[in-house]
Order: C-alpha cells, then sequence, then structure tokens
C-alpha cells in the first residue's frame, strides 16, 4: 500500500494462524530492513496512511511522556469521594478480594477527598494487612483481555519503521487524533515500556493497543506506578471491566500481555 516512497506491506491472516507467533516470524523476518509489523484494522487501510515520520530516539526523555502530561491534566479536576465509603464500589473491591476493608474510623482519620487518594489508601493498607505475597496472588495476571477482530477484520501491516514506538507516532491513537502534541510523548512511554518491561506493541487498532512482554514487573511498587501509567495513556482501560487501580496493578505481576484502550 502507498506509503512514502516505500510503500508498506499487507500481510493477510488465515485461518488456523496464531495470531502472535504470525506477529513473531514476521517481526524476525523484516527486522534487518529496518522494518516492524503491527496489527491494525483493514477499514484503517482504506483510508491514505499518515504521513512517514522521522526516525526517533523517543527513550531520551526530550519530549515528556503523555502518561505524565494527562496525569496533570487530570490532577485539574480530580474525582471526589463518593460517600458513604463503606458502601462504594472501591472499598468493596477490597472486602471482595480479601474479605475485609479497613473500619469506619481508619477511613475517617485518613482525610481523603479523591478517589486517588481512596486507591492509594486502600493499596497502602491491603498490603500491611495482608502482605505482599497475599496481594499478589490474589492477582489475575492470565485474566487479560485480548481483542481479536477476526481475520476478516485486521491485517498485518509492515511499516518502514524499527520498532512499535516510532509506528505508533505514524498510524496514531485515538487520544492523539486531536492531540497531534501528544504523539511524540506516547512514543516516549511505548519506548520506555519496552526498555523497562520487553513490551513490544503488537496490534494498534485505533482505541486499542496491545503488547507482548517479556518481562513484566515482579515488584509491587513498580507495578503501581505502571498501572497509573496505563490508566493515563488510555483511559478506558480500567473502567470499563470495572478494575481498580491498584487491583489492577497486583494483575500486572507477571502478565506477559497488555491491552491497552482509549475511546470517546
Amino acid at each position: 500500500v502507498p506509503y512514502g516512497t516505500h510503500g508498506a506491506a499487507v500481510i493477510p491472516i488465515h485461518a488456523g494462524d496464531d495470531e502472535v507467533e504470525l506477529w513473531r516470524t514476521v517481526k524476525e523476518a523484516v527486522a534487518p530492513g529496518g522494518c516492524y509489523p503491527v496489527y491494525v484494522m483493514v477499514d484503517d487501510l482504506e483510508r491514505p496512511l499518515l504521513a512517514p515520520v522521522d526516525i526517533l530516539d523517543l527513550d531520551t526523555g526530550e519530549w515528556g511522556r503523555m502518561s505524565e502530561v494527562r496525569e496533570a491534566l487530570f490532577a485539574q479536576n480530580p474525582w471526589p469521594i463518593r460517600e458513604p465509603i463503606l458502601e462504594s464500589f472501591q472499598y468493596k473491591t477490597t472486602v471482595r478480594r480479601f474479605g475485609q476493608g479497613p473500619t469506619e474510623a481508619e477511613l475517617t482519620e485518613a482525610g481523603l477527598a479523591t478517589e486517588n487518594d481512596l486507591d492509594e489508601f486502600l493499596w497502602r493498607w491491603e498490603r500491611a494487612t495482608f502482605g505482599d505475597e497475599a496481594v499478589i496472588a490474589a492477582g489475575k495476571p492470565d485474566d487479560v483481555h485480548w481483542f481479536d477482530p477476526g481475520i476478516e477484520e485486521q491485517k498485518l501491516l509492515v511499516l518502514p519503521m524499527p520498532d512499535g514506538p516510532n509506528t505508533v507516532r505514524s498510524l496514531g491513537f485515538h487520544p492523539t487524533d486531536n492531540r497531534p502534541g501528544w504523539v511524540e510523548p506516547l512514543g516516549a512511554d511505548l519506548a520506555i515500556w519496552q526498555r523497562r518491561f520487553g513490551a513490544e506493541l503488537v496490534a494498534n487498532y485505533g482505541t486499542m493497543l496491545q503488547f507482548v512482554v517479556s518481562d513484566p514487573p515482579t515488584d509491587l511498587d513498580t507495578a503501581y506506578q505502571l498501572a497509573k501509567e496505563h490508566e493515563h495513556v488510555a483511559t478506558a482501560t480500567l473502567p470499563l471491566p470495572g478494575l481498580t487501580r491498584r487491583h489492577y496493578a497486583a494483575d500486572l505481576i507477571g502478565r506477559t500481555r497488555w491491552f491497552l484502550h482509549d475511546r470517546p
């Protein structure tokens, strides 16, 4: 298909193909030529691809990070706590997962004002009360949503880009559609995740990004920070399936696939 002066290759998927194994095979074949494969929706190929971009080393910190930009933006108008806390979704998820929650007196003494305050308080309380091993054991690293549009709706697109962070700058992602200044910061997040966790972009479906991960986090502090970053980059990732940030963080321990979602 047309793409600058180079063009881009489109590889169809056939019945019986293992999506990730096909991606790995193609990636190994095209990497020496400085190319990278990523799954896209067929509809995305029916409109002109974005103009090719200069290849950047996005792991330098020069452009900032989209996760940090959005975190600062959301902090200007935080969600207030929904009273009474003992009847809130946040509190009930702790009770469902561990059988009990903090007392009303403990919650009152904490002086919590926002939903993030409550999540962080419950995160510390769960770890202090049950221990990190129990918190990790309660996670569900294998229970990850993986969007499969079907072989008729997706194609494997091979772009003359060396890695996933640079391809996302060419293809875009829903939050960057009206914020072109976020494109490089988004690529920076992907580059940092790739370096730190071996997270490689497999699919870009416009409102969804999917990754395979070779070195997922192993400790809760790292996982909680990563959960924040995922939530800020792709704001539908947690609320649509009804996940709290702290329990999503525990789920990230040992998880080898990531599904990020952002939609209107």
